[in-house]
């Protein structure tokens, strides 16, 4: 587990919880595909956790970068994030890069 969970982000935030889809491809190079609530979102990142706690096991590694897409309501946004902290089942994501159309752009 990483304590750099408390590092805060210089940018603003907006408090909503966003359900999502995102797609991404694991260690065995296989297409995998997860609910997850979205929260805190801003321009260039966001925290979520599995929405269903009965999900298979999956492990995102701190430091590790994932190409995903994302899915919510009409909209798909292609992206690479980074996985900056993890508080339990509570991860920090950074974009590498994204598309437009992001719930904040």
């Amino acid at each position: 587990m990483s304590n750099n969970w408390k590092v805060q982000r210089k940018e603003g935030r907006v408090s909503i919880r966003v359900p999502m889809t995102m797609e991404f491809m694991n260690e065995q190079d296989t297409i995998r595909s997860v609910a997850i609530i979205a929260e805190n979102v801003s321009r260039k990142g966001f925290r979520f956790s599995f929405e269903d706690a009965d999900n298979p096991l999956i492990e995102f590694k701190v430091g590790r970068e994932y190409e995903v897409n994302l899915s919510f309501g009409r909209k798909k946004v292609k992206g690479i994030i980074a996985i900056v902290w993890k508080n339990g089942e509570m991860h920090g994501v950074s974009f590498v890069e994204r598309e437009k159309g992001w719930v904040v752009n």
